[in-house]
């Protein structure tokens, strides 16, 4: 005898969201809620066409998940396999074009890149800015293995999660210069994180110092080749949607309630849905909204909206140019990432 498959329910399609819908929907009739328009998430690839009359294909910018490599992302590549997903060559570079002061640089052009004006070659703010940065890949991955320790035979950690210290106070205690933090360490967390740089420095450092470890950033050389999917990150997205059995877009989810038996999630329209399961996939703080006290289960709905409630996740803006509009004024120091410092003016274009 044949057991009905069971129904589980996903909330937002970002990555992780689209993830879990793709492996659960092997075994289980699956529905994928998202509140946008459009699947995704942070996969945002947006279609430029190309001129009249011109026999250029048209352009499949990224804004939100740009690039990717073999040595952190294995699980996402395998992901791609999976769904015959090309792949091509890509960079990973940085470039900061700071308005108000005249600073500007970029990190990939050797020489060129580091020195683009005659003022930066003047400057000693900018060679002690740049004799910083191999100072602070030390001390980042010093904070790190400190924090990696282990106490004893069980292999316990005795690093307490709950005093993590923020970027502003490493930066402050390792003594980097004000030039540093705005001209290097701001951008680098704004485009990393692709956070607002005045609030980039309160994140913790060591999550911040992972990330970058993960990513061959920790250091002036060794950074490994980076990918990018052919065709745009949608090209992802849309695949994986063809493998679930249900998705609904511009569906906005007000509640999930936990019962003995079954879920319960109530859309926007007041529709209820009942599955085996849920997997709440949106940020946090959007998490938070959707828990209630479920009958029969008084002890979690509460402690659960309250921690997520702890997390925010900022909001922020991405800008697409082309010709160079967005480069440095100075001279075209082209880079895949290009924020600018925090207090800068906006550009003229």
């Amino acid at each position: 005898m044949t057991t009905a498959p069971r129904h589980i329910g996903v909330i937002g399609s970002g990555v992780a969201g689209l993830t879990a819908a793709y492996v659960a929907s092997r075994t289980a009739h699956v529905t994928l809620f998202e509140a946008d328009d459009r699947l995704g998430g942070h996969a945002d690839t947006h279609v430029v066409p190309s001129p009249a009359g011109s026999s250029d294909p048209d352009l499949r910018i990224d804004t939100g998940f740009i690039v990717h490599n073999r040595r952190t992302y294995p699980t996402l590549l395998r992901l791609f396999a999976e769904l015959g997903i090309a792949t091509q060559p890509s960079e990973m570079s940085l470039s900061v074009s700071d308005r108000g002061t005249g600073v500007e640089f970029a990190g990939a052009l050797g020489a060129r890149g580091l020195f683009p004006t005659r003022s930066a070659l003047r400057s000693l703010d900018h060679w002690r800015m740049l004799a910083s940065i191999p100072r602070f890949h030390r001390q980042a991955r010093r904070l790190l293995a400190a924090t990696s320790s282990v106490d004893g035979p069980t292999g316990a950690s005795t690093y307490d999660g709950t005093a993590d210290q923020t970027l502003r106070s490493f930066l402050d205690e390792g003594g980097f210069s004000e030039h540093f933090v705005r001209h290097f360490m701001e951008p680098l967390v704004a485009a990393v994180w692709s956070c607002d740089p005045e609030t980039s420095l309160d994140y913790p450092a060591r999550y911040l110092f992972t990330f970058l470890e993960h990513h061959g950033m920790l250091g002036v050389f060794g950074s490994p080749e980076w990918r990018t999917v052919t065709g745009g990150s949608g090209t992802y997205v849309d695949a994986v949607a063809t493998h679930l059995q249900s998705v609904r877009t511009g569906t906005k989810i007000t509640s999930v309630r936990e019962l003995d038996d079954r879920v319960e999630v109530t859309d926007g329209n007041g529709r209820v849905h009942s599955f085996d399961a849920i997997v709440i996939a949106t940020h946090p703080f959007a998490g938070a909204d959707h828990a209630r006290v479920a009958d029969g289960r008084p002890d979690r709905g509460p402690r659960l909206a309250a921690l997520l409630r702890q997390h925010r996740a900022p909001a922020h803006r991405h800008l697409a140019a082309a010709g160079g509009a967005e480069r440095p004024v100075e001279l075209e120091l082209p880079a895949s990432r290009h924020p600018r410092p925090a207090g800068s003016p906006s550009p003229t274009t």
